[in-house]
């Protein structure tokens, strides 16, 4: 509910501050000091999940019974909504500045890949519940109204991912069913983009912006599912599961300076 509140606050913002814009001649030729502001937009790019999965009896042999390596890219999307807020110094042409910000994101991904070789099902979901960053900009104002700027630095989030995998042969002795659960993970990587925000009076200012966020991998499983099903002593079933989120944001917002 706070999600789908936060992006029909931020349309309707937006849109009743375009129209204003049309009638309302612009008087900034400034840009020097801090604003904050909120936004709005659709996020959408790869997930990766490389998958390994060992079966081995170590005190019987130093051969692996199975060691197979196998994975997916699949395709995510969805919206976002947040804030930001941030500081800029104008010298002459040139402004620089610094911006953070957060928004809450239904940007996810899904995922159902079957292995003949290892006779095995692996379903699963990663959804991006919110994401940071923390960037400089550099800008150039083509007019004293219009500022274009490139954008780049550390980027943060947290991710909630859950699996399932389910061995519909019998992997020799193992005997294997299935096992799933669910994860809430931190992930720390970077962010590169660019964009223009145009002042719409002396305080106000509308922007749009494009980012790539790179949030990093992490271990999703690394557990040996023999022991989780009960197979026989001495014998391991090791299933790795990785994931490395990336995506793609488009985004417009307002900006308020004082």
């Amino acid at each position: 509910m706070f999600k789908k509140a936060l992006f029909a606050t931020s349309a309707v913002l937006i849109c009743s501050q375009a129209a204003y814009a049309a009638d309302t001649a612009p008087a900034v030729s400034d840009w020097t000091g801090v604003y904050v502001g909120i936004n709005g937009g659709y996020g959408g790019g790869t997930f990766d999940y490389p998958m390994n999965i060992k079966v081995d009896v170590p005190n019987v042999s130093d051969t692996p019974l199975l060691n197979y390596d196998f994975g997916a890219d699949i395709s995510a999307s969805g919206f976002f909504g947040g804030i930001q807020a941030g500081y800029n110094w104008q010298m002459d042409s040139i402004v620089l500045g610094i911006e953070g910000d957060i928004s809450v994101s239904n940007v996810k991904g899904e995922l159902e890949l079957y292995s003949d070789t290892a006779d095995a099902s692996v379903s699963g979901k990663s959804e991006v519940d919110w994401f940071g960053t923390a960037r400089l900009r550099a800008g150039y104002t083509a007019t004293s109204d219009l500022l274009v700027y490139l954008t780049g630095g550390l980027a943060w989030g947290s991710v909630t991912s859950s699996y399932d995998f389910s061995n519909q042969g019998d992997l020799g002795p193992l005997g294997i069913g299935g096992v799933d659960d669910s994860t809430t993970n931190s992930h720390m990587g970077w962010t590169l983009g660019g964009g223009f925000e145009y002042a719409v009076t002396e305080h106000v200012s509308l922007k749009t912006e494009y980012l790539y966020v790179d949030l990093g991998d992490h271990d999703v499983m690394n557990r040996d599912l023999a022991r989780l099903v009960g197979s026989p002593e001495g014998i391991r079933a090791n299933l790795k599961i990785n994931q490395d989120i990336a995506f793609q944001t488009i985004k417009a917002g307002i900006n308020y300076r004082f």
